[in-house]
């Protein structure tokens, strides 16, 4: 047996499905694992809810929590039936990001911008970036804009006050007067009297 033969047998031999090997090679070599993706991901999800029995996570409005969650249990409904074989490789990209939104409906309910749960947007968009192609990721940046906006449609005054700021640049180390100078550093300033108020804190800074 040469060693292209040897190649190929090694291929062709069957997965130990019941082992955890076996599940890990067969989730390794799996060319459309949406399924064990989005599990990982509802999983995730799912556990953060545990964080709402900390006293300083509340929830501020639980409609958009609410639709977070359903659509993430449809999302993950889904990923068994893009699991099959004949399904259309292209349409397992939804799912990843459906699952985007799913956050940005969470955080949207569960303080914006302050949210905890901010974190979890990494795990679809390490998903989406496993899709082959250029078309996931190209999607993926407006989607997950909106997602990142969505505080705003429940609360349009949660972007007040210069607060849009801190979704680009999210720097709370920095001391009171740094930020306010920063914040009137900014193209997209107020106005004048924006401005001044700006100055004005970063005065009174330490």
């Amino acid at each position: 047996m040469n060693l292209a033969e040897a190649v190929d047998a090694g291929r062709a031999a069957p997965v130990q499905r019941g082992s955890v090997i076996g599940f890990i090679r067969h989730f390794a070599t799996d060319p459309n694992s949406v399924l064990e993706r989005q599990l990982c991901t509802a999983g995730v999800y799912a556990l953060s809810q545990l964080l709402f029995l900390a006293p300083d996570v509340t929830i501020a409005d639980a409609a958009p929590v609410v639709a977070g969650a359903v659509l993430m249990a449809a999302c993950t409904a889904a990923a068994f039936v893009l699991r099959a074989p004949d399904a259309v490789p292209r349409a397992a990209m939804l799912i990843p990001l459906a699952d985007i939104l799913c956050v940005g409906l969470l955080r949207a309910g569960t303080g914006g911008i302050a949210s905890v749960f901010t974190f979890m947007l990494v795990l679809p968009v390490i998903s989406l970036g496993v899709e082959p192609g250029r078309l996931p990721m190209l999607l993926g940046g407006p989607v997950t804009i909106v997602a990142l906006l969505l505080p705003w449609v429940y609360d349009p005054t949660a972007l007040g006050d210069g607060q849009w700021s801190r979704v680009a640049h999210p720097r709370p180390d920095l001391p009171v007067g740094e930020r306010a100078d920063q914040a009137a550093s900014l193209t997209c300033s107020r106005g004048p009297a924006a401005t001044s108020s700006a100055g004005a804190a970063a005065g009174n800074g330490p």
